[in-house]
Parts: structure tokens; sequence; C-alpha cells
């Protein structure tokens, strides 16, 4: 990670696979290929970190928000990628701030940190 800061690499992007990478290696990873609920790979429109990640449309209770296709993809990304292949994309500066914000939310919950 350093590394790829030091070569000018978006800081944003490498922030998100960084919390990514902790949430995975701490034990509260999210499921990111999947509908958490039924299992089907088709139709995801959500993620929810109470629920545990990815929700289709089927499973989407009427609390969750449908979430853009550039944040699903992003979602999936930060948590797919590895360290080889993660300066092949940037990542979207907006929907990047708001997943880092959410996942540290996340994160803090997870810690029983306030």
């Amino acid at each position: 990670m350093l590394e790829h800061l030091s070569l000018n690499y978006d800081s944003k992007t490498l922030t998100l696979i960084c919390i990514a990478n902790i949430i995975k290696e701490s034990g509260y990873a999210l499921e990111y290929d999947e509908c958490v609920k039924c299992g089907s790979k088709k139709d995801i429109v959500s993620y929810s970190f109470n629920e545990g990640g990815f929700i289709c449309i089927r499973c989407l209770s009427h609390n969750e928000e449908v979430k853009s296709e550039v944040s699903l993809k992003t979602y999936r990304y930060i948590f797919k990628v590895d360290e080889n292949n993660m300066n092949h994309y940037e990542l979207n500066a907006k929907v990047a701030l708001d997943l880092i914000v959410q996942l540290c939310s996340y994160l803090s919950n997870c810690f029983s940190i306030k």
C-alpha cells in the first residue's frame, strides 16, 4: 500500500482496499458474490453491512435502498482485488468517500469503538 501511495496512486482507492483487507483479516468479512439472504447471484441491487453483504431485489426490504451500479461494483472490487492488481483501477471519488465512511462505521460497530 505504501509503495502505491509513493507512486501517487489514488489514496481513496487504496484506503478502501486497505479497509476491506482489515475487515476480511479480522473475521468480519462481508458477502460480495451472492445475496446473503437467498444465495442468488442475479439481480443484486444493494448491500447491507447489518445483513452481511449483497442483497438481491427479491430479498430487499422496504428500509434498504437500491444502490447504484457503480457503488455495487466498487463494493465488490475492493473485497476481490488482490495486491498485485490494485493499481489497475481508480474508484469514483464520491462513491469511494461514501464507502469509506460506511465501512469505518461498520468496523467501529464490529469492534465496539465509538
